[in-house]
């Protein structure tokens, strides 16, 4: 069978049982080369150096900068596809868009993002979690040009941008917070002084 990529070389076949990985990205260094990166000698301090860490987009004490777009707001055949309730919700894979909460790829209408700066699935809510986690009302969301998203209010509760503000994920706490009686879990979070 012909190679798929002639011009790629191949790869060594001796010598290979003293090469170990030292990055996310399986990159391997033999044990003579490891010592000369940085001056490192200690195993664990040359993995500590090799893994590379995210640079994070935004602290909490940074002002929220949002620039509006001037796009239309949403007609009505659009409202009429809203999910209010987790049951009228259509789950589709492949035809379907994705929420930023709850991660599904359902045919509901889901929110649109007004900010600017706000790009791919970070704008998206479908309407029980905009409810639920918010207290907000999705078809208002539509209406208004001026509606920006959670994540670019720096409000957002979900499981990947808590961890990003040093929070831990707070997990299905609907019930929780209206048995404490609040209506959505944003609330709960802000005005019970909930201790992560």
């Amino acid at each position: 069978m012909p190679r798929r990529n002639p011009l790629r070389k191949s790869r060594a076949t001796n010598g290979t049982a003293d090469l170990r990985p030292v990055t996310r990205s399986m990159t391997k260094v033999s044990s003579g080369e490891a010592s000369l990166i940085d001056g490192v000698e200690d195993e664990q301090e040359l993995r500590k150096v090799a893994i590379r860490s995210r640079k994070r987009r935004h602290s909490e004490e940074e002002p929220v900068e949002i620039e509006l777009d001037h796009n239309p707001v949403c007609y009505k055949s659009k409202i009429n596809k809203v999910a209010i309730k987790t049951t009228d919700k259509v789950y589709d894979r492949i035809n379907g868009t994705t929420c930023h909460q709850c991660r599904q790829k359902t045919t509901d209408t889901k929110t649109v993002c007004h900010n600017r700066n706000c790009r791919g699935v970070r704008g998206q809510f479908c309407g029980p979690c905009l409810l639920n986690r918010y207290g907000e009302d999705i078809r208002e969301a539509l209406v208004q040009d001026t509606w920006v998203c959670p994540p670019c209010r720096r409000v957002c509760n979900c499981s990947f941008c808590l961890p990003k503000r040093g929070k831990p994920p707070t997990g299905i706490m609907i019930h929780e917070a209206r048995d404490a009686g609040f209506d959505s879990v944003l609330e709960y979070l802000e005005k019970s002084n909930y201790d992560y």
